[in-house]
């Protein structure tokens, strides 16, 4: 487990996204739930068999196309460097 936070992590979309968001959920109470409750009722409508593909790690277990997700892939040729 990465115990050091990335240092680019500011800069990524996903921290953009999340400012975003809760900058919303400060002027408009109750953004969040809503976005995850209409994410919810979209992913229950997708058909099970779009997603039948996913394997999980067998390292950590999270999900991934592969035997070995790729986290687990450059930690592992992290360690042998």
């Amino acid at each position: 487990m990465q115990q050091t936070p990335c240092p680019y992590a500011r800069e990524s979309m996903r921290n953009d996204a999340r400012m975003m968001i809760n900058t919303i959920e400060k002027k408009h109470p109750g953004t969040r739930y809503t976005i995850l409750h209409s994410f919810e009722r979209l992913s229950s409508s997708m058909k099970i068999s779009a997603i039948a593909d996913i394997r999980y790690c067998k390292e950590c277990g999270e999900p991934t196309a592969a035997d070995i997700c790729k986290t687990c892939e450059i930690l592992s040729h992290l360690r042998s460097e």
